[in-house]
């Protein structure tokens, strides 16, 4: 048999190296810098982790809080995952390359139909490794579960592993996504196991139905779990909550709000206090979660968008071109949002054109990367990532960005429903 008509070995993805620096970065790496998310604190005890070894390989799913969810499931759990991960992270050169010598995440464009992604993850199953899914793609702004991936139940039918369900305990409140410091509390946030599901309970379901079984067993209020003892405090309670509410419940007004000791909108004079168990409290509103005055913010935002059709965010960003192994930076831009898509006037005269027009037509979606960074996908070209300063409100810029794209499938007669909040699919997934 000659070499041509050998069939070629496929290349392993699970490694003993991804065991070994697992093993490493818990004991010399997790530990001696994050104490408080230390083994013993995690929610997953020894003798649970040891039972879960011999129950797997696993479908890890699990809602998304932070950046450092992957190392709290990989600590709790004590054994190797392989997680989907944004493409953004594989264009940080050396970082990037490093990563994925030793921990092997693999990734998944949100720009378009990642078949890769979906092949990777049934040989990583197929070879033993343990598959770790943030099926929200986007760490959450208010604590509600953002909308999820269609695909996630037919791969789960085709890898034929049981799911394991992770929820992350009190991460929230302490850590908001909004806020610029943490807060402090008495009992450390962790990460526990929900539940197990076996490939025998939803093998004969459909892709649908697994997915609502997924999404209902991750979806959990940070409010549920909150022990009547606990509480998140800081110096000034309120501080940088306008990032998350930053239209007025009362006068409507955009850009007006304010949050330090009090959330204050300086056009009338509306004043809210924010407590130690998360709620936000006000002789208007009443006393509502962050997910309740969010949701309401979202209604009232839509109908000013739809009353103020020249309403436009304009801002400086610096714009980068994510490509599949690295970055290159354009510089800086006016970045300038409004019904008519993205206008990017470029500061730098090194380029022939210094404005760009990108239309809805052409993004494909969009996300939040860290806190100051907004990633657009666009069909048939670069990926791009505007980085804001720490004072600009990017979770506007990507409300803004869906309700006018979900404006703009409207109006092409490409979506039944002219809002976000009417249509039932999106559940505001960002």
């Amino acid at each position: 048999m000659t070499k041509n008509n050998k069939k070629k070995k496929e290349k392993k993805i699970v490694k003993t190296r991804h065991r070994v620096a697992t093993w490493f970065a818990r004991n010399f790496i997790y530990r001696p810098f994050w104490g408080w998310w230390a083994m013993a604190k995690n929610g997953v005890s020894r003798k649970q982790a040891k039972e879960l070894r011999k129950g797997g390989p696993y479908l890890i799913v699990s809602n998304h809080i932070s950046n450092t969810d992957p190392v709290m499931i990989t600590n709790a759990v004590r054994m190797p995952v392989y997680y989907v991960a944004t493409e953004v992270i594989f264009s940080m050169g050396l970082i990037s390359k490093l990563l994925t010598f030793f921990l092997k995440p693999f990734p998944k464009s949100k720009s378009q139909p990642d078949i890769s992604t979906v092949r990777n993850m049934l040989q990583i199953s197929k070879e033993g490794g343990n598959v770790g899914v943030f099926i929200e793609g986007n760490a959450t702004f208010n604590g509600a579960l953002a909308s999820m991936p269609e695909a996630i139940g037919k791969v789960a039918l085709k890898m034929k592993r049981p799911i394991l369900v992770m929820n992350f305990i009190d991460l929230y409140l302490k850590i908001p996504r909004w806020a610029i410091k943490a807060r402090h509390s008495k009992i450390r946030p962790r990460v526990e196991v929900k539940r197990v599901i076996p490939y025998e309970e939803y093998k004969d379901l459909s892709p649908e139905q697994i997915n609502d079984l997924i999404y209902k067993e991750i979806e959990s209020s940070p409010y549920e779990n909150v022990a009547p003892e606990q509480s998140f405090t800081r110096k000034h309670m309120a501080e940088s909550l306008h990032r998350l509410l930053f239209m007025c419940p009362n006068c409507h007004n955009v850009d007006q709000m304010h949050g330090h000791d009090e959330l204050v909108c300086k056009a009338c004079g509306f004043k809210a206090t924010y407590d130690d168990k998360g709620y936000i409290n006000s002789s208007i509103t009443g006393k509502q979660t962050l997910i309740e005055a969010d949701a309401r913010q979202v209604i009232n935002y839509e109908q000013y968008l739809d009353k103020n059709r020249e309403y436009k965010i304009s801002l400086v960003a610096r714009q980068v071109y994510i490509l599949k192994q690295r970055r290159i930076r354009i510089g800086y831009c006016d970045f300038i949002l409004d019904e008519n898509g993205i206008r990017l006037d470029l500061k730098s005269k090194v380029w022939q054109s210094n404005s760009e027009i990108i239309p809805f037509e052409t993004i494909s979606a969009f996300a939040c990367q860290g806190k100051y960074r907004v990633i657009v996908y666009l069909r048939g070209g670069f990926t791009r990532m505007f980085e804001f300063n720490k004072d600009v409100n990017t979770y506007k810029i990507l409300l803004t960005l869906q309700i006018l794209k979900q404006r703009n499938l409207y109006k092409n007669g490409l979506s039944p429903y002219k809002l976000v909040s009417e249509d039932p699919t999106k559940r505001l997934g960002l």
